[in-house]
């Protein structure tokens, strides 16, 4: 065959490939959350259901289990929830600094109160551990699901784990209030995926009157969930919020013990 003729037909094919390649809608990419296991149980159907909802929102799920979390939960039962995600164990563990410099967002779904000790210690003995304390040194949004480790949960009435005396519970409460301090958003396993996906969603300021007029010392807040966080931050009496404002249970009561007032 004459090579001008082949040269003609290899070219004529390459600009269909092409024009069919150009033709294809772009995949969005969506954006990453690092989700955090490390072994806790309580609240683990809730959390499932959460996750698929932020999935659904365009977030890709990259899973990292803790020793615990894989024996106790298993990334087979985490697939059959979650699809098809990428799940990373000690096994085959990744860099650390690259999973958390790539995350958008760090979810610990069972914070449990052996890692909400270490974390509120800065103690960093696993990889859980470890990208957690990467994601506040470099400014990542951190959500934990604090029913597995909050000693007034109610789900620990149900199995008799309620019975600790009062200095034990303030021990495992001050665990907590020190990750809200170090800007951790703790939430119950239901208000997961509020919080997820409305950290970030600021108003101007002409809308923040309208939805929030000014209170005489009180602090104006437009996002759409109250962690423990933010009222771990507040300087004033009172926190002015707008009328379908989440507020967490954790918030309800750190608000309390340091006598500030939540009004819509």
């Amino acid at each position: 065959m004459d090579n001008d003729l082949v040269e003609q037909i290899v070219n004529e094919v390459l600009k269909k490939m092409t024009a069919l390649e150009e033709s294809k809608a772009p995949v969005p990419q969506g954006k990453r959350a690092l989700v955090l296991f490390s072994g806790g149980t309580i609240g683990l159907k809730e959390v499932l259901g959460q996750l698929q909802a932020i999935a659904a929102s365009n977030y890709r799920l990259q899973v990292v289990l803790t020793p615990a979390a894989e024996a106790i939960i298993g990334p087979d039962l985490l697939k059959s929830k979650l699809g098809d995600i990428e799940i990373i164990t000690e096994a085959n563990r990744k860099s650390p600094g690259d999973l958390s410099k790539n995350a958008d967002k760090v979810i610990i779904p069972l914070l449990t109160m052996n890692t909400a000790a270490k974390l509120a210690h800065g103690i960093a003995d696993n990889l859980v551990g470890t990208l957690a304390l990467y994601a506040l040194m470099r400014g990542k949004p951190v959500f934990a699901v604090c029913d597995a480790c909050d000693p007034y949960d109610s789900a620990r009435d149900k199995i008799n784990m309620n019975l600790g005396n009062a200095a034990f519970k303030q021990m495992l409460k001050s665990n907590l209030d020190r990750l809200a301090e170090f800007g951790i958003t703790l939430v119950k396993s239901g208000d997961l995926s509020a919080a997820v996906l409305g950290v970030g969603i600021k108003q101007s300021g002409q809308a923040q009157a309208a939805v929030a007029p000014a209170v005489q010392d009180a602090d104006v807040f437009t996002l759409r969930v109250l962690s423990a966080g933010d009222v771990s931050v507040c300087k004033r009496k009172a926190i002015k919020i707008g009328p379908n404002t989440v507020v967490t249970a954790m918030a309800k009561d750190l608000a309390r013990e340091r006598g500030i007032e939540i009004l819509r």
